[in-house]
Parts: C-alpha cells; structure tokens; sequence
C-alpha cells in the first residue's frame, strides 16, 4: 500500500491549520528538487528526461519554490496558489505523488531499521573495547568484537559466567551460525 497517492496528497492540502499547507509543499517540493542532479538544481532547469525529479515545464518554478522553502521555512502565497492550480483535475503538486511515494517509503524503512538495531541488554565491554550491535536474533542480541574478531551473543542480565558457552556448543547453536551471517554482513557493509 503506498504511502502517498493522489488522493492522500490531496487529503492533507485540504488540511486548514495555520501554516501546514505551505509546508507540505515545501518539503514535497525540496524531496522532488533533491532528485535534480547538480547542474539542473544551479541552472533551475531538467536536462535529463527520466521521469525522476520535475518535468520541464515544472523545473523553474519548482527549483524556485524549492530553494525559497529552504531558505525561509515557508512559501508566499503565490507559491502555494501555483503548486495548486488545478492540473488534469487535482492540484498541480499531485503530479509528484509517485516520487514523493518512493521518498516516503525510503524514510519509513530507514525509520524502521534504526528502530530494530537497539539492544535489549547492554554489552560486558567497556567503551574502548570497538563492539558493534548487529541486531536480535531470537533471544540473543548480537554484537561483534571489531578489535578481537569475535562474536558475542548476549542474552539475559545474568553475569557473564553464567551465558558463557563453549566454543563447540557455541558453533553448533543456530543462534551463533544466524550472528556469524550478521557479522559477514557488517563487514560486507558497515554502514
């Protein structure tokens, strides 16, 4: 299900508290304007006609308006008046529902992945010792040791004697082999 369409766009530019439609338009704007390469966003143009970022006939005034919401946090009346003039039916700013869709979507996820990453139970190390929380798996947290190579599965509050296993009865545990691909992960990927 998207997470802007049309008709939730045109939803919210109907929404009448002080100020918000300047807003919407404005940051919807900035989202489109970010999709123009450099050279576009200077020369307030499309050079490129790839469906990604404003069309040429939207480009100027887009680019504009955009670069105007940055610098002061709200547009001027005949800003808005213009991203609403009606265009096949629905204010003009719809015309961007599909990107402004995909940026949606890409801030949702990133929202959901830094929600996921937060350990349950903090690690035995101190600060110095360069580990990193990888994620959860079942009822482990996993955490990888950059400075000695290791992965540590840390489960529960009890002291670490007590989650202490073996090396053999680590490396048969599912949990150990599912951190081993986190890790392999995290190295492929740190970000």
């Amino acid at each position: 299900m998207a997470l802007v369409t049309k008709a939730k766009m045109i939803a919210s530019l109907n929404d009448q508290r002080p100020g918000f439609k300047e807003r919407y338009i404005g940051k919807a704007l900035v989202a489109i304007f970010n999709f123009q390469t450099e050279d576009e966003k200077s020369a307030n143009s499309t050079d490129n006609h790839n469906n990604i970022g404003f069309s040429g006939s939207d480009a100027k005034d887009g680019s504009i308006t955009a670069k105007y919401f940055l610098k002061h946090g709200t547009l001027l009346d005949w800003m808005v008046d213009n991203w609403m003039k009606d265009f096949r039916g629905s204010p003009r700013i719809t015309k961007y529902a599909r990107q402004l869709n995909i940026v949606a979507e890409a801030k949702a996820a990133k929202a959901a992945k830094a929600e996921k990453v937060k350990p349950r139970y903090d690690h035995d190390g101190t600060e110095h010792d360069k580990c990193v929380f990888l994620g959860h798996d079942a009822q482990y947290d996993v955490w990888f040791h950059i400075k000695w190579g290791e992965v540590v599965l840390r489960f529960g509050d009890e002291p670490q004697e007590n989650r202490a296993m073996c090396l053999g009865d680590a490396r048969n545990a599912k949990a150990y082999a599912n951190a081993v691909e986190m890790v392999r992960k995290y190295i492929q990927d740190p970000s």
